[in-house]
């Protein structure tokens, strides 16, 4: 079945692309550490603040990257098919942020996302929508390279590759996206028709 590799080389590149990106710019200056440390540190969810989970988190990441980019190892006779344990650790992982994040915004966490570098975008309903996004991607992909299927070839190949890296990068600026059409938490859109500056503005509470 060369749909299912076709979905699952997708979804690897998507995953690997995500993980990666988020995993980097944690990392890229002792600035940026800091601040992740302290947004992660800051959220009223005891697993996401204790004081490991940000090295922790952090090197999960990038473990699910190199698993799902490497081929398939071989020790003892045995196949280890890589990219599908990297998928189904990446849906783990995402499930577990999905239910951290979820947990942490019903709580009253407002404090800028730091999951892809500093964020003037208070944590919300998007960033859910964002993660539970990824699990479904993951998800797929893992069951997709479950089934198998024949590879396909260089030119298809080469397209479900960009696909798989101009989806991942709409993931990774979801929230600029989304706040291009969702209104500020306090901001209400005139109504058609309405004089400039006759909007009012609503605080809600």
């Amino acid at each position: 079945m060369t749909l299912a590799y076709d979905v699952s080389l997708a979804c690897r590149v998507l995953v690997a692309t995500v993980f990666a990106v988020s995993s980097i710019t944690k990392v890229r200056n002792r600035s940026a550490w800091r601040s992740f440390s302290s947004w992660l540190a800051g959220l009223p969810v005891p697993a996401l603040s204790a004081a490991g989970a940000p090295a922790i988190l952090t090197a999960a990441e990038a473990a699910v990257v190199v698993l799902v980019v490497s081929p398939g190892l071989a020790q003892a006779g045995l196949a280890l098919d890589t990219a599908r344990f990297g998928l189904a650790a990446a849906t783990a992982l995402c499930l577990a942020l999905l239910a951290g994040l979820s947990l942490a915004v019903r709580r009253g966490a407002r404090e800028p996302c730091h999951c892809f570098g500093a964020s003037s975008e208070p944590l919300g309903f998007q960033h859910i929508i964002r993660n539970a996004l990824l699990v479904l991607v993951a998800a797929a992909g893992s069951v997709c390279a479950a089934v198998g299927g024949n590879a396909a070839s260089g030119a298809q190949a080469g397209l479900t590759v960009i696909g798989g890296f101009c989806a991942a990068l709409l993931l990774v600026f979801w929230v600029d996206i989304s706040a291009l059409v969702i209104p500020p938490v306090g901001q209400v859109i005139p109504p058609a028709g309405a004089q400039p500056g006759g909007a009012r503005i609503r605080h809600q509470g």
